[in-house]
Formats: C-alpha cells, structure tokens, sequence
C-alpha cells in the first residue's frame, strides 16, 4: 500500500525505485577520488536498487502463490465441510434406518411370540379336551368296575 510523507499529501511506494537524477556537475571542493567515489557510490545504488526490484518481483511472486494458496486452502475447507454435513446426514440416515429395523424386528419377534403363544393355547385346549375325555372314560370304568364289584359281592352273599 502507499504510504505518505507527513503533511506533503504525496503518496510513496515503499518497493519502488526512487528517481535518482544525478547532480549536473560534481561540486567543486571534489578531487578526482572524490568523484571516483561518487562513481562507486552511485553503482552500488544502482545494484541495491536492481537487487531491491529483484527482491519486489520475488515477494510479489511469494505474495501470489501466498494467495494462490490461500485460496486452495479455503475451498479444501469448504469442501471438508461439505463432507462432513454429507457424511452427518448419512449417520442420520443411517441411525433412523437401524431405529426402523430395530422396531420391525421387534414387531417381527411380537407376531412370532403371538402365534407361538395362540399355538401353545390351542395345544393347552386340546390337552385339556383329553384330559378331560379321559377323565369320563376312567369314571365310566371305575362307575362299571364298582357296579361288577357290587354285583359279584351281592352275588356271593
């Protein structure tokens, strides 16, 4: 972002290079390894000042692919996300699809507990149908033995 000197209102870019306009003469008081040193000088700000917009390519360059990845990052996220909710209402889907099966089997055991019990009263029924059967056979036989018994000891008297 630009940023501003106080109170000029003039906005800088800090990576920028700055507009080097050499002097039009060297100053008078310069000898000559003076000015060799200027020279030197304003080499050494001409490779600090490609060095520096190598260095401003590099980081906007870093900055994009920073970006770039954020950006990855982000839909990675929301895919996650997406995954989740999908992978949640499947549980759900899941959890009410055993909840069913576990109340059909339980009404599957209920009828088969039911028809085994009405099998076991009707069994019970037809027990209790020759039980009975048998009972009034057994009466007969013991009201007949006792009537033979009576008669063969009236007979013997």
């Amino acid at each position: 972002a630009p940023l501003g000197r106080e109170g000029d209102g003039e906005a800088i870019d800090p990576v920028a290079e700055p507009q080097h306009t050499p002097p039009a003469s060297p100053p008078s008081s310069c000898n000559g390894q003076s000015s060799g040193a200027l020279l030197d000088l304003a080499r050494g700000n001409e490779t600090l000042l490609r060095r520096l917009g190598a260095a401003r390519t590099a980081t906007e360059d870093l900055q994009r692919r920073f970006d770039l990845r954020a950006e990855d990052l982000r839909a990675a996220e929301e895919a996650g996300r997406r995954q989740q909710a999908r992978l949640g209402a499947a549980e759900r889907q899941a959890q009410e699809a055993s909840a069913g099966e576990v109340e059909a089997a339980v009404a599957r055991a209920g009828e088969a507990a039911a028809e085994r019990e009405e099998g076991l009263r009707a069994e019970l029924r037809d027990l209790g149908a020759r039980v009975e059967s048998e009972q009034k056979g057994l009466r007969r036989r013991l009201a007949a033995a006792a009537s033979a018994r009576g008669a063969a000891l009236g007979a013997r008297d």
